[in-house]
């Protein structure tokens, strides 16, 4: 831990060795806390946790309960600082790291605790580990006592020390007496001296083997060695000695076992290739003509099995087959035996349980009943947009998430989700600042512009998320291409407004609409609209709203229809409601729906351009996406350069034909059409409503076109989605063209109203 400054790794391993007076609560809320807070070095930990622990609304105080917590986990710090103060503060000799290390094993009393632990293991029956864990403490005291002997006065550094610490520690050995009087032992014949054994199995009796190659050769020849011998020289073994030495050791080895010599030998090795028996084999024949060589050639059978880990996985393949009614590894009567030998050996685990389980299971779904539904979600459920998407993707995982709250623990880090958080809370600090100077979305200093947007991104990039901004030098360059963005994106809005007469009325419009259930409960919407835009005219006002995504997006009428895309025109609804509720004299009418993407897109030319044409290939690379109404009004105020024949527009999806007419297109929707799409996602948005506060929560997720809502999602460990078991199915609806999907749209309409009228 001091030597890596406090690392997260060398921290954890060190809390979680058992040896701290910690809960495992205790660990994992310093655990979660450590990483959302960016918690690294000795500074850190040394000094106290400022942070909440517990998530802090915007504009919101600090709660009791995230100060009692905070509390909860310096007291955790001091703890933890106070043990491993006698390492940080003791450098320069060996005796002074000596002492150090031998204070912070008194103030972990760690004598006391191997002792319990010694114990504990003799209560479960554990000898062999209950007497290791008796003299590790000993050991490393004698240790740590030789080291002062001989090193005390040595100077040296903290790496030096924790490696003769280390190579200290590897060489303790600890003894324990056998637990029984048998034994295996595992030799060759030629070293190996065995005594009185009952069985002996002798492996590997292949030509080469038994007896050994010899494959040494040598510059004295064997006539040299008969000269040499005579002359009272003695020499190394020759070939020929040697293999009568080895056939007195295999004679010996041999005739040792009283009750079972086990002989084997292959016939192919590890390439495939063929091999040659031993000669012993033929002279074992000879001597005993009725011997038989029986070949092993099973697999997968009960006779494989040479541990629990083998019979466990013998037993998942069998219990699997059994259950598609098809033995094919084992017979019933093996596995029945493996069966109960697993369930006598594992009562702790309960592994043949579990595996007998998970032969068996079938998915089968099913529903909350109305008791727990009220208990998770109360009668008025409160959703938001992303919320019921959630659920028209995969009712389990929005069980999950909404119904049992599973997030995944927050980490310091910037990522692209925070991209997107600060660049809707600099743009609505942006549109507040430049009305307040006396400007507008649409008309406003650049260089004044730039330096509010300067400031907000500075302050935001103090206060947000920890300073993980300032963090490393790599976020620090993130504020730079934040403001640079933001920039271009300020300079895009002004000038997509300037095109046309719409005018900005409301940034950031939070709202929250009610509908009303079956059984008499409710569902509140919530949400916020970006921006809003009016083109009041006569006694209409058209509505255009417009919502910054940081990556590019489309309306989809198809994934409308499945209810995977609810967003535009659900708020469009909203506005409309807000915008008659300020004007009451005006009667509201669909303009546009729209996305923007937040980007500052670099041209490709393979021509030189020059500053007024690179302006507009930017202007057309951030363009927005979306629907509008296919009035020539309507999107002549979008961009008055539509008023003229041939013409394409830089700001919005939309051009015009030589004749002066707008060219047809997905972005084009008549306003009845418009209306269709909004009735319907309205409607859509009650039998989702319907469905979650009737409990459903089948594992349904859905598949359509190249999005599969499994592929990023942070559930997948929970709920073991896996379409080769039984039960399990993907949703893969049909994949729809525009038109088709409008068509399916009108009719599901069409049948609501029939249904209505029947009612009535």
């Amino acid at each position: 831990v001091v030597n890596d400054n406090f690392s997260y790794d060398s921290m954890f391993h060190f809390l979680r060795s058992g040896l701290i007076e910690l809960e495992d609560e205790a660990i994992d809320a310093l655990d979660n806390y450590v990483i959302k807070c960016g918690i690294r070095g000795k500074r850190k930990w040394t000094n106290a946790f400022t942070a909440p622990p517990l998530k802090v609304r915007k504009g919101e105080a600090i709660s009791d309960e995230n100060i009692e917590a905070l509390r909860t986990l310096n007291e955790y710090r001091e703890k933890i600082v106070y043990l491993l103060e006698p390492l940080m503060s003791r450098r320069g000799t060996s005796e002074s790291l000596i002492m150090g290390l031998y204070e912070f094993i008194k103030r972990l009393d760690a004598e006391s605790k191997l002792e319990k632990m010694a114990l504990g293991f003799e209560e479960e029956g554990l000898l062999e580990l209950k007497r290791e864990y008796s003299q590790v403490y000993r050991m490393i005291i004698d240790l740590l006592d030789q080291m002062y002997a001989l090193l005390k006065d040595e100077t040296i550094t903290l790496e030096e020390f924790i490696k003769l610490l280390d190579s200290g520690i590897e060489e303790l050995d600890v003894g324990t007496i056998p637990g029984g009087v048998d034994r295996i032992i595992v030799g060759d014949i030629e070293r190996s001296r065995l005594g009185n054994i009952k069985v002996l199995m002798f492996l590997g009796v292949n030509d080469g083997n038994i007896p050994k190659a010899n494959t040494k050769g040598g510059i004295i020849s064997d006539f040299d060695r008969e000269f040499l011998k005579g002359q009272s020289i003695e020499l190394s073994p020759t070939p020929r000695e040697q293999i009568y030495t080895q056939r007195f050791y295999l004679y010996q080895n041999m005739t040792k076992p009283s009750r079972l010599l086990y002989i084997s030998y292959s016939d192919s090795g590890m390439d495939g290739k063929s091999l040659k028996e031993s000669y012993l084999i033929a002279t074992i024949k000879k001597l005993f003509p009725k011997i038989q060589v029986v070949e092993d050639s099973s697999k997968n059978n009960i006779m494989d099995i040479f541990g629990v880990k083998d019979a466990g996985e013998l037993l998942a393949i069998g219990l699997r087959e059994y259950a598609d009614h098809g033995l094919r590894v084992l017979s019933l009567r093996e596995l029945e035996t493996l069966y109960r030998y697993m369930c006598m050996y594992d009562a702790s685990t309960k592994l043949s349980i579990k595996l007998l389980e998970a032969a068996f299971f079938r998915y089968e779904g099913g529903s909350l009943s109305k008791e727990m539904v009220t208990e998770l979600y109360s009668k008025l459920l409160k959703v938001s947009v992303s919320r019921l998407e959630r659920y028209a993707n995969c009712e389990y995982a929005h069980f999950l998430q909404y119904g049992m709250e599973l997030y995944e623990r927050e980490e310091f880090g910037f990522e692209s989700v925070d991209l997107g958080d600060i660049y809707h809370s600099v743009l609505q600090q942006f549109a507040v600042g430049i009305t307040s100077m006396g400007y507008s979305l649409s008309d406003f200093d650049d260089d004044k512009a730039y330096e509010l947007l300067k400031e907000l991104v500075t302050s935001l990039g103090v206060t947000y998320g920890e300073s993980v901004l300032h963090s490393s030098f790599k976020n620090e360059y993130m504020l730079d291409r934040i403001l640079s963005i933001l920039n271009r994106t300020v300079l895009t809005l002004k000038e997509q407004l300037k095109a046309g007469n719409f005018v900005s009325e409301a940034y950031e419009k939070e709202f929250s609409q009610k509908v009303e259930l079956q059984d008499g409960n409710a569902l509140s919407v919530r949400g916020k609209i970006d921006r809003i835009d009016l083109l009041k005219k006569d006694d209409k006002v058209y509505v255009k709203i417009i919502d910054y995504k940081s990556s590019q997006k489309e309306i989809e009428l198809d994934e409308l229809l499945y209810g995977l895309q609810l967003q535009q025109p659900l708020y469009m609804s909203v506005a409309l409601k807000e915008v008659k509720k300020k004007y009451p004299d005006l009667e509201p009418h669909m303009g546009a729906m729209f996305y923007y993407h937040i980007d500052e897109p670099i041209i490709n030319s393979d021509k030189e351009l020059n500053e007024n044409e690179i302006e507009e290939q930017v202007l057309k690379e951030l363009r927005v996406t979306g629907v509008m109404n296919s009035s020539t009004e309507v999107v002549s105020a979008l961009d008055s350069a539509l008023e003229e024949a041939s013409t394409k527009s830089l700001v919005i999806p939309a051009s015009t034909t030589k004749d002066g007419n707008l060219s047809e297109g997905r972005h084009l929707m008549s306003e009845d059409d418009l209306e269709i799409v909004t009735q319907y996602v309205d409607e859509l948005v009650k039998d989702l409503g319907n469905e979650i506060i009737n409990g459903q929560m089948l594992l349904n997720p859905v598949s359509y076109k190249d999005k599969d809502a499994c592929t990023y999602c942070k559930y997948k460990e929970i709920c073991q989605f896996d379409d080769r078991i039984e039960g399990y199915k993907r949703r893969k609806p049909i994949a729809l063209s525009s038109k088709d999907a409008f068509e399916k749209i009108c009719e599901r309409i069409n049948g609501k109203e029939d249904e209505k009228n029947e009612e009535e």
